[in-house]
């Protein structure tokens, strides 16, 4: 699930994962730009399986409420069969034994592209 948390408009990063992992042969589901939580919670109740949810910040939420974001996402998806993959500058303070439970955090999109890169 690939998404854009709220009042977050920059979406061409997120898309350009979206291509890697549809090249893989992943399936994937693109929530788009600037979704609530609430709309995270439903997608969520609609599947069964393993979810990963995959976001990139860039000004959204700002650095000193990006904790305080992943902590409230965790909050309201506790199941473990949601992870999160989550990037961006406002994370670059946030050490990854500081991110809650089930988040992989980078710092930049080159991060994620290699990660995606060697997960195939």
């Amino acid at each position: 699930m690939l998404y854009l948390p709220e009042d977050e408009i920059h979406e061409l990063g997120l898309l350009y994962i979206h291509y890697l992992l549809r090249a893989q042969g992943q399936r994937t589901v693109y929530l788009g730009q600037s979704v609530p939580r609430g709309d995270l919670m439903q997608v969520a109740s609609l599947y069964a399986g393993p979810i990963r949810f995959i976001s990139l910040l860039v000004v959204r939420p700002a650095p000193d409420e990006a904790l305080p974001y992943l902590n409230a996402l965790r909050a309201s998806m506790s199941d473990d069969r949601i992870t999160f993959l989550a990037a961006g500058m406002p994370l670059h303070g946030i050490e990854a034994s500081d991110a809650p439970r089930g988040f992989m955090l980078h710092t930049n999109l080159a991060s994620v592209i290699e990660h995606i890169a060697g997960a195939r």
